[in-house]
């Protein structure tokens, strides 16, 4: 492997991919040919592929949910691809990894590895020195957004297979923190526009589902680049202030 190299590998195949051009699909007829014989999987399942100096996982499949399992265990789904709407995608945050999927009655198995040697980033859209991301798949956060995340994807580091109906709501949060919903709500549409702005997808959405999604996809991005960690619940958010800020 050379520098920001992406393997993957399956049944004794080897797949290795390079920054920054490089991507690799994989399916029934794709790159990396899973299996042929099986009408039940898609002919492209997902993508592996290089955005702003990350690698990424894009589920490309209409009814086949991808599974991203670190070393530790940690699991990020990505669900199927629904119509007219943008793919769920997952930065590939841990030097191994596994995809796990189904199709029909069989399951199956990609392992991955990541040569973490810097290379050089592609460009992303300008934006002040304090919004760049700062390290591997990350931004700087206040103080606030630190807090207001930590307590968004608590139930997720206590239990890495929770899914998105463990989330607490908005509402929940902002008590917690002893703002009112407005701040939260702006703090909220404000970091998921900082990261949109670093190369992060999947953070836009208002309203109903897609509002859902968006937080889901921020506590996966949190919890899976180390935003934000289960050493930070230890710290004790019990004592954190609770004097209402100013909105």
């Amino acid at each position: 492997m050379s520098e920001g190299d992406l393997t993957i590998s399956f049944v004794g195949e080897r797949h290795v991919v390079e920054p920054p051009e490089g991507t690799l699909t994989f399916g029934r007829a794709a790159d990396l040919v899973v299996d042929d014989a099986n009408p039940f999987l898609h002919r492209i399942v997902g993508r592996f592929s290089w955005v702003s100096g990350l690698w990424w996982l894009e589920n490309l499949g209409a009814s086949i949910e991808l599974t991203v399992v670190g070393p530790d265990g940690t699991r990020i789904r990505l669900a199927p691809l629904a119509p007219g709407a943008a793919p769920s995608t997952a930065p590939l945050a841990t030097d191994r990894f596994v995809v796990v999927f189904r199709a029909g009655d069989l399951p199956y198995e990609l392992e991955g590895e990541l040569d973490r040697t810097p290379v050089p980033m592609m460009p992303v859209p300008q934006v002040p020195t304090a919004e760049q991301t700062s390290a591997y798949g990350q931004v700087q956060l206040t103080d606030e957004e630190h807090r207001m995340v930590l307590l968004l994807a608590e139930p997720v580091l206590r239990n890495p297979t929770a899914g998105p109906d463990s989330l607490p709501s908005n509402r929940e949060v902002a008590g917690k923190l002893a703002w009112p919903i407005t701040k939260f709500n702006r703090k909220l549409d404000y970091l998921c526009t900082k990261l949109t702005r670093a190369g992060v997808r999947g953070l836009r959405g208002d309203r109903g589902a897609e509002a859902t999604n968006r937080r889901w996809r921020l506590v996966e991005l949190a919890v899976s680049t180390r935003l934000v960690t289960p050493n930070d619940l230890d710290a004790g958010t019990s004592e954190w202030p609770t004097r209402p800020a100013e909105d």
